[in-house]
């Protein structure tokens, strides 16, 4: 959706197994966001460590963003460029909408209860990998992405997501503030499945992630 503040984060996530391996992959990124996508235009830029284990194999992704509507914006970004030599994955660029519902308010003040994007992309949300060709799956998705995140109760939301090329189910925990006055928040955590049909990938996967974002302006 876009800050109104500068903001960074670091993010790590990981698939236990990865397809048609019996290994584990962990992935890193970590970026900051400026501008303020009400008044004029949120820019966000990631640095991504593509192989956590070895800390290489690196790439950047980058995202602009524009409010439209009320609870409305739209964005455009690049996922996987400028890489490093060696990195197995396509860069992939895409334009999406995202909206935020004004009518069911969550039980935290200020936020939305239900919120979905709607997008159409390249790369990682259309092509197949080589494996999934050689045993027989389409070259190719749908182009077309969308996920939807519901709060079922205060700091738990509920989400489902089709890639592009395969559907993933989550569960997100954003843990409460140890006090009113406290201004120090736990990292949000998500556990969910990956490749939940056949359409891609040989088995479904178990995937989790840890995120903290931090404001660099109280303005």
């Amino acid at each position: 959706m876009g800050g109104t503040r500068p903001f960074a984060f670091v993010f790590l996530g990981g698939t236990f197994p990865t397809a048609y391996s019996p290994k584990s992959d962990l992935v890193a990124a970590t970026g900051i966001g400026v501008g303020n996508s009400y008044k004029n235009v949120g820019l966000i830029g990631i640095f991504n460590v593509n192989d956590v284990s070895n800390f290489k194999l690196f790439s950047a992704s980058f995202t602009a963003s524009r409010h439209i509507g009320r609870g409305t914006s739209m964005s455009v970004g690049a996922i996987n460029v400028l890489q490093q030599k060696g990195l197995d994955v396509e860069a992939s660029f895409y334009v999406a909408l995202s909206h935020a519902s004004q009518k069911l308010k969550s039980k935290t003040p200020g936020y939305s209860r239900l919120s979905y994007t709607v997008g159409v992309g390249t790369g990682r949300f259309n092509d197949k990998s080589p494996k999934d060709i050689s045993v027989g799956k389409s070259n190719h998705g749908t182009l077309v992405f969308a996920g939807i995140s519901y709060e079922i109760i205060k700091n738990v939301n509920v989400n489902a997501e089709w890639s592009g090329i395969n559907a993933h189910f989550s569960f997100g925990w954003k843990p409460p503030k140890f006090s009113k006055n406290s201004k120090f928040r736990m990292p949000s955590i998500n556990l969910g499945v990956a490749d939940l049909f056949r359409t891609s990938g040989d088995h479904p996967r178990f995937i989790a992630s840890i995120g903290k974002s931090f404001l660099l302006s109280k303005k």
